[in-house]
């Protein structure tokens, strides 16, 4: 189990100012669009895998699920049924794709310059390379 398990169970104790108990406290996931995942406890008591939106004061809308289980904030499911750690992992995949097109994409225009610039006309006609150069 990772350090956000059951963080928030842990048995009431006094108010150092009143002496009354504390209220039992719930784990919330918070998903912030830009600030990402975070987790709290809170008092208001939410039911396991319940999520619900809330707009923040900065007005970006937060998602805020309950994890009480001991493995949702582990493991938690989204609406499409796949782990949050894939998900994230889904933009990367196709940034290493993008990536790796560009890559090719330089190396063709750097290969081209190359021969227009090292590889004497002559053979440039025999090659077929159209003269890029005004």
């Amino acid at each position: 189990m990772d350090n956000y398990s059951n963080f928030c169970f842990l048995p009431p104790i006094p108010s150092p100012t009143t002496g009354e108990k504390e209220l039992p406290q719930t784990c919330l996931m918070l998903d912030h669009p830009t600030l990402g995942i975070h987790y709290t406890c809170h008092n208001k008591l939410q039911k396991d895998g319940f999520c619900r939106e809330k707009t923040s004061k900065s007005g970006a809308l937060v998602k805020i699920c309950g994890c009480n289980s001991d493995d949702f904030c582990n493991y938690s499911y989204w609406p499409d049924k796949i782990p949050r750690e894939l998900q994230m992992s889904r933009p990367l995949e196709s940034s290493l794709s993008i990536h790796l097109i560009f890559s090719f994409y330089v190396l063709y225009v750097m290969s081209l310059l190359y021969i227009l610039e090292y590889v004497p006309k002559r053979e440039r006609d025999i090659i077929k390379v159209p003269d890029l150069r005004y």
